[in-house]
């Protein structure tokens, strides 16, 4: 089992072409290169890897998100990820690839 991350919000950043899944580590470490597990249904996953591990600080909030960003492949990428992990989702974040 890797490490486990809610998801608060997934966003794209269009400008740098980056799908970002923002939300709270809940056990384990995260870092670049390692892989977003997308659980589709029983027994069927989609993966992105992690370019890098950022920070955001939401000062009206007082929210601190982590932030993985993805490298973008289609312009669609973010809504389908964000229709797949509604708030409060946990995805699994691992060193392998999704089977």
């Amino acid at each position: 089992m890797g490490t486990r991350f809610e998801v608060r919000e997934v966003f794209r950043l269009p400008v740098h072409r980056k799908v970002v899944v923002a939300g709270v580590i809940l056990d384990g470490i995260v870092r670049s290169g390692q892989t977003i597990i997308f659980k589709l249904q029983d027994g069927l996953f989609c993966s992105a890897k992690i370019a890098s591990v950022e920070y955001i600080d939401r000062v009206s909030s007082r929210e601190s998100l982590v932030a993985l960003l993805c490298d973008e492949k289609d312009r669609q990428e973010a809504a389908f990820y964000a229709q797949l992990c509604p708030r409060g989702t946990i995805v699994e974040v691992s060193d392998a690839a999704a089977a």
